[in-house]
């Protein structure tokens, strides 16, 4: 979730939402697994970040198509 706007990430167009859509693709980039990059955005911004309760499977399906590549 985006944190300024309340709207699911792929979604929102806020400019929060491109950071924290930045900052996945940087951590997917430094081989961050799914696991770690969910700790990370809820360390950085705390549980309300999660769009829901953690599900298998979200980050990586969220950040294949963010960044066309095939997780």
């Amino acid at each position: 979730m985006c944190i300024e706007c309340n709207v699911s990430l792929n979604i929102a167009e806020a400019a929060q939402a491109d950071a924290t859509r930045a900052q996945i693709r940087r951590l997917l980039d430094r081989d961050l697994s799914e696991q770690q990059v969910l700790d990370q955005l809820v360390t950085d911004y705390g549980p309300n970040i999660l769009a829901s309760p953690r599900a298998e499977g979200l980050i990586a399906r969220t950040a294949s198509w963010m960044t066309g590549r095939n997780m």
